[in-house]
């Protein structure tokens, strides 16, 4: 079991949802990062000052429990686009490649058995789209030995789902497998991120060793594009440097685990990108229209409000509310909201401050 500490709360009403709570100047440093005799080429950023805390959400309450006896190692969350009040979510290794379809209240809506999908560790998931259009994308990106040749991400058409209140039984199709290998050496990793704007799959490593976590890009823009993608290396995140609060209780483990990143999520408009640890959630904003996730997160975030959740390793935007869900794995799961909260007599707003409306940038299919 790991224990992990819950992240610091923020100020309300300092200011626009999602900002930091005084101004941050990183400061970048291009060059390699070594690990061990192995070296990463990358950017790496380092902040000059610890992140502040986001202003203008609330401390997070529970919605519910995740009594399903087979949602055990929840890995995993999107908000769906097509289904209003469901969340996918899924376990990691080991499962069946089972997608689930839960309500805010943590009751199980539908398990949805995915065919033409291989099952090494299923991570993270992240949806696309709107409406219709909408698209899951199943990161297999997973990899406790580092050791993996390549790892996947399976996409596939948002499964439309009834209001019926008893659990459903679905079946569907992976459209596409997007093949992926790092350029030096395997990583283990549990966030992903789709960059639709950009059109790129963004993963962010988990660094057991207490290193700064990677921050690799996928380019999907070209139909064309190879069977297997050798990524690119973006930069280096370094959420040690980031933590305002330090974990002392065990320099040597405790510090560590507490700062290894888990999950990551996109809001639907594209302006902001949120990364959690076992210990903290970080939030960036994207500061000009031409950002990329990838440089969005050189930038210094602030830091979201979480409550205790031992081994959490889920966060997902929740557009109906303009906030965000988190979920830990274990027996029994609560599931954790944080909304908006704005100063007195403001109406709430998306974290983006805009609406969700019109069509949305699809990923080429290849030719």
């Amino acid at each position: 079991m790991l224990l992990v500490s819950s992240g610091c709360t923020q100020r309300a009403g300092d200011g626009p949802v999602g900002a930091p709570a005084e101004p941050l100047t990183p400061s970048t440093t291009i060059g390699p990062t070594s690990t061990g005799s192995r070296t990463d080429p990358t950017t790496t950023v380092t902040p000059r000052a610890s992140a502040g805390p986001c202003t203008g959400f609330d401390d997070g309450e529970r919605t519910g429990t995740i009594a399903a006896p087979q949602l055990t190692e929840l890995s995993g969350l999107a908000v769906s686009r097509r289904n209003t009040g469901l969340v996918w979510t899924h376990n990691d290794e080991p499962d069946d490649n089972r997608l689930f379809g839960i309500r805010l209240d943590g009751s199980l809506a539908v398990t949805v058995a995915v065919e033409g999908a291989e099952f090494d560790d299923w991570e993270d998931i992240a949806v696309t789209g709107t409406g219709p259009d909408g698209e899951l994308w199943l990161g297999d990106i997973g990899d406790n030995n580092a050791a993996r040749a390549s790892i996947r991400v399976h996409r596939l058409t948002e499964p439309t789902v009834s209001d019926d209140a008893h659990e459903q039984q679905m079946t569907t199709q992976v459209e596409e497998t997007v093949l992926l290998r790092y350029p030096v050496r395997p990583h283990d990793a549990e966030a992903l991120v789709v960059d639709t704007a950009a059109q790129q799959i963004v993963i962010i490593t988990k660094e057991r060793d207490g290193s700064a976590a990677q921050v690799f890009t996928a380019d999907l823009r070209s139909p064309d594009r190879p069977p297997l993608i050798t990524m690119v290396s973006s930069s280096a995140l370094d959420i040690a440097g980031l933590t305002s609060r330090r974990d002392t209780s065990n320099p040597s483990i405790f510090a560590n685990l507490v700062n290894l990143v888990t999950a990551a999520d996109i809001d639907p408009q594209g302006d902001q990108v949120l990364v959690r640890t076992y210990g903290h959630a970080w939030l960036w904003s994207r500061s000009h229209q031409d950002q990329t996730v990838a440089d969005m997160l050189g930038q210094v975030p602030c830091e979201a409000p979480t409550v205790l959740e031992i081994q959490g390793e889920a966060i997902a935007f929740d557009p109906s509310s303009g906030g965000y869900l988190t979920v830990a794995e274990g027996e029994n799961p609560s599931l954790h909201q944080f909304s908006p909260r704005p100063p007195s007599g403001d109406p709430a707003i998306l974290p983006s401050g805009r609406p969700i409306d019109g069509p949305q940038p699809k990923m080429p299919a290849p030719s």
